[in-house]
């Protein structure tokens, strides 16, 4: 035995020099050769990533609006290979949420900025996550945001343009307010303005210096244009008067145009105009203990500023012609202020960012006052629970083939399910002496109860394929055409599980699920393509659901409806290019609702005493506050009665949901009213003697669906929505 151990040993290799399987002692110079390779490749690998630099910029100055549209802004340097690049993002962890992409070319040595329309769905959800993928799916980059200030539906959310960030306007903080109420100053810069008027929609107020109006690019003008005529708040710091002739869109925006320069001393009326009319809205404290931290002072505990007093102010001289005077001094217009569309612009005849207003301690109460803090607090009331006007929207398309099994049904079954498996399965196999079946019996009651239980649902939800489309459009008045801002609200009831694919090709379109109440987390599934300004979507829906969709959409066009109101006359003249009869219309006056029917295509003028009148705004919105709360609780429930909303017509939900500023609580806390998307609510735009028309047209859509799906049963209907100014009513 010992010669054949000496040989087997002496045939082994040594461990030192073993070589890898499948590699031969005559090929060892591979070894060396294919770890350069594995370097090299490693090393391209990390140079190709860091080539690309990949930036997210969130919200305004990462201040996001609730329920609103508000820009993501992605910025891509890339230094690498072209490639075509594809960017996610989402609200939270991408996880099951709904998703939104956009793709673009990325080619070699270029830097790519564009913008995603995203909407604040989710209350509380603070992170937004992106990444950045190839042709082939592979992650290039990836980045999340977190939102510096939340700002409550309710709040102001105010954009600045200053020439200089650090004289941008501040304002003060309010005691009785919580954080997410306070407005929020969001410091802006021109490359990262957004081009799409959607994305507008978060901010309240813009304060632009003209030094910086003469960066804006052409489409960036036309969206900030038409987030005015919608019903934003432009706030002009002219610079020099010569930024004027760089940018003549801005000349032909303002109400007046400056003259000549002086100064003069305008302190005192500074003073009034910043620090009267708040003592109602806020908390006073005791003038001995002072502010608490991160307080402003109290405006009725302040004092006039003396180094302020004793300088002098140079003002641009402005003739105001028919433009309101908000502030005067000696009869020289400080501040003057003209409605355009359904906003205002404002025009300062003084340098805000200069001395000697920059150096005044009572700055941030003017910024306040003319931002519109008091009326934000006059309506202000602290809320922690609250419905979604999408939620009435919901009630109105929601199909009726869903029919819910009442609570007390539900018992009973519970009940005879629980006497059938207990006493008398019992009873029954005692009788007939086989009580050892009971291992028989029970599994027949269980399948049994749960085919009747399938029988029931299948009897109360199994249907056809449904679209329910409801459109409120708002016709705003624009030279000779109109400016469409469409809020179609969609619902798709699902007789199998599937996707369904939406897409518009209007000329700025996004897609979004049902704004949630407070607290609640969005469960929409699906991708959004967000291809320029459009969008194309597919989204599953579970079987035997009815779920809501949103598309909002903004578009210039000729207005199928004109209509003037002269409140002297008490008369309503209308002009109907539809081209089919009006179902009804409604008109709102100094807070009485009249209604007229049928109106036929053409010219028609009808008097107010020809009308129906039909209720007060603010009986009409309190009185059927409770039964639309009902409605938005009971479409989110599983079991129940009918949904209390069927006793109100679709155009007297709209018209509720038009109103619903008005909602109020009994008690301290506002626990009851209905939050709204901006421009949805236009309460206080009736204020002042204008007069608001509805016009309700069934079976018909003002736009295009957004579906892309055959339906059985389909229904559009469509709510025109006009502001008439009244020859009477003041011009703000």
């Amino acid at each position: 035995m010992t010669p054949i151990i000496t040989t087997i040993a002496q045939d082994q290799p040594s461990s030192p020099r073993r070589l890898r399987p499948g590699i031969p002692r005559s090929a060892w110079w591979l070894r060396p050769l294919t770890g350069a390779i594995g370097l090299l490749l490693l090393l391209i690998f990390r140079v190709s990533a860091a080539e690309v630099r990949f930036d997210m910029f969130l919200g305004y100055d990462n201040v996001v609006p609730e329920f609103s549209w508000f820009p993501v802004t992605f910025e891509i340097q890339n230094d690498g290979p072209t490639f075509i690049g594809r960017v996610e993002v989402a609200e939270g962890s991408f996880g099951q949420k709904l998703r939104r992409s956009f793709t673009t070319e990325l080619p070699t040595g270029t830097l790519k900025r564009f913008t995603i329309p995203m909407f604040k769905t989710e209350a509380y959800q603070r992170e937004w996550t992106a990444r950045l993928v190839n042709e082939q799916g592979k992650e290039i980059a990836n980045t999340s945001r977190q939102m510096r200030r939340r700002v409550h539906w309710r709040g102001l959310t105010i954009g600045a343009l200053a020439r200089n960030q650090t004289q941008a306007p501040s304002v003060p903080v309010i005691a009785s307010m919580d954080q997410d109420s306070q407005p929020a100053v969001s410091r802006m810069i021109p490359d990262l303005l957004p081009d799409n008027p959607l994305v507008w929609e978060g901010l309240s107020v813009l304060y632009l210096n003209s030094e910086r109006a003469l960066a804006l690019k052409a489409p960036q003008v036309n969206a900030l244009v038409a987030w005015l005529w919608g019903g934003g708040h432009l706030i002009v710091n002219l610079e020099q008067a010569g930024d004027l002739s760089g940018a003549p869109w801005l000349r032909r925006l303002l109400p007046a145009v400056p003259g000549p320069t002086e100064s003069i001393a305008a302190a005192a009326a500074l003073h009034r105009f910043s620090l009267k009319d708040w003592a109602p809205f806020t908390q006073r404290r005791n003038p001995a203990a002072g502010p608490a931290e991160g307080e402003t002072a109290h405006p009725s505990d302040l004092t006039e500023d003396e180094n302020f007093a004793s300088a002098a102010l140079p003002i641009m001289t402005l003739n105001p012609g028919a433009s309101t005077v908000v502030l005067e001094h000696g009869g020289k217009p400080l501040v003057i202020s003209s409605p355009r569309g359904r906003g205002k612009i404002t025009l300062l005849a003084f340098n805000a960012e200069r001395e000697p207003f920059q150096s005044w301690a009572h700055r941030p109460w003017f910024w306040g006052s003319l931002c519109g803090m008091r009326e934000q607090l006059r309506d202000f009331k602290p809320s922690y629970t609250y419905r979604s006007t999408d939620g009435l929207m919901g009630a109105v398309v929601d199909s009726t083939q869903i029919r819910k099994l009442p609570v007390g049904w539900l018992l009973l079954l519970l009940v005879a399910y629980l006497v059938v498996i207990g006493p008398f399965d019992r009873w029954w196999l005692k009788r007939i002496n086989r009580e050892m079946l009971t291992w028989i019996t029970f599994p027949c009651y269980v399948v049994g109860f749960s085919f009747l239980i399938y029988l029931i649902g299948y009897r109360l939800r199994a249907g056809e394929t449904e679209w329910n489309e409801f459109q409120i459009i708002d016709l705003i008045p624009f030279g000779e055409q109109a400016h469409w801002r469409t809020r179609s609200f969609g619902s798709v009831y699902s007789p199998s599980n599937r996707r369904f694919d939406f897409a518009s090709e209007q000329p700025f379109a996004s897609f979004r699920s049902e704004a949630n109440p407070q607290g609640a987390q969005d469960s929409s599934r699906g991708a959004i393509d967000q291809t320029g300004y459009q969008f194309k979507a597919s989204v599953p829906v579970p079987v035997w659901t009815s779920q809501l969709f949103v598309h909002d959409s903004m578009s210039t066009n000729v207005p199928p409806i004109e209509a003037t109101f002269d409140a002297a006359a008490q008369r309503l003249t209308l002009n109907n290019q539809l081209g089919r009869a009006i179902t009804s219309a409604y008109l709102v006056h100094r807070g009485q609702v009249y209604e007229v029917k049928n109106l036929a295509p053409g010219t028609t003028t009808t008097p107010i005493s020809g009308m129906t009148f039909l209720h007060g705004v603010d009986d009409f919105v309190r009185s059927n506050q409770g039964i639309m709360q009902n409605a938005v609780d009971q479409r989110r429930q599983a079991f129940g009665a009918d949904r209390s909303s069927r006793v109100l017509h679709p155009p007297e939900i709209g018209l509720f949901a038009s109103f619903s500023g008005l909602t109020v609580a009994n008690g301290e806390y506002d626990n009851s009213s209905f939050a709204t998307t901006p421009g949805l609510d236009v309460s206080r735009r009736s204020e002042g003697g204008s007069a608001l028309l509805l016009v309700w047209v069934d079976k018909h859509a003002g736009v295009p669906g957004f579906n892309r799906f055959d339906a059985m049963r389909r229904n559009e209907a469509t709510l025109y929505r006009l502001i008439l100014p009244s020859s009477a009513a003041p011009r703000l």
